[in-house]
């Protein structure tokens, strides 16, 4: 089973993900954290040189740089990562015949990044998908940590209050028909949002939860 967490630079994603997957242990399960791809190809990085750097500034002074690729810059990075899932999810099948106990993979990150992050929106829509349905294994729960643009600011600036409400609108719209996506309120405390994000795997099916 996969589980993808998406949202915003600093609403979170990491921390859930980790306590989630402790969680899933805990309940028996043989869980494993992946920060955005499963890792099975190198990284790249050859093409960061290629970026157009544009430095945003707020009242509270300067925020995370936002990197606009080339289109083939873009495109070699989806191309390359694309491949990533596709043989991480062919493993993750393997392993499964192999394993007695269910395996569960949750992402801090996933490939759907791509649409809503700044850094590749000149590559277009279309590619995107086109990767997505040929390569990317399919999550079987999408879970999206829903906070204040400004809490998330407030909290760990890294990006403009516009560009956090701008990556959060693009998620709703592009993801929330999504077959087992799920909005979570990520204010409610760590503890609060992992059982939520149990309750929904367990709607998706992948899980059962105990007690």
């Amino acid at each position: 089973m996969i589980i993808a967490i998406i949202g915003p630079d600093g609403s979170g994603k990491t921390t859930v993900a980790l306590a989630l997957v402790e969680a899933l242990q805990l309940a028996g399960y043989s869980a494993r954290h992946y920060p955005f791809n499963f890792g099975i190809l190198p990284k790249l990085s050859a093409f960061r040189r290629n970026g157009r750097k544009q430095t945003c500034r707020t009242d509270a002074g300067p925020v995370m740089n936002l990197r606009v690729n080339s289109k083939l810059a873009s495109l070699a990075y989806v191309s390359w990562y694309g491949i990533d899932y596709f043989l991480g999810g062919v493993a993750l099948r393997l392993a499964g015949i192999f394993s007695r106990r269910p395996k569960v993979s949750v992402f801090a990150r996933y490939f759907y990044d791509y649409y809503y992050q700044s850094n590749n929106q000149a590559l277009p829509v279309w590619v995107k998908k086109l990767v997505e349905r040929t390569l990317v294994p399919k999550p079987e729960c999408i879970i999206f940590l829903d906070r204040d643009a400004e809490e998330i600011f407030g909290m760990k600036p890294e990006l403009p209050v516009e560009e956090i409400k701008r990556q959060q609108a693009t998620i709703l719209a592009r993801f929330g028909r999504y077959p087992h996506f799920h909005v979570i309120d990520g204010r409610n405390g760590i503890q609060q949002t992992v059982a939520s994000a149990m309750r929904a795997i367990c709607l998706a099916g992948g899980v059962r939860q105990h007690g």
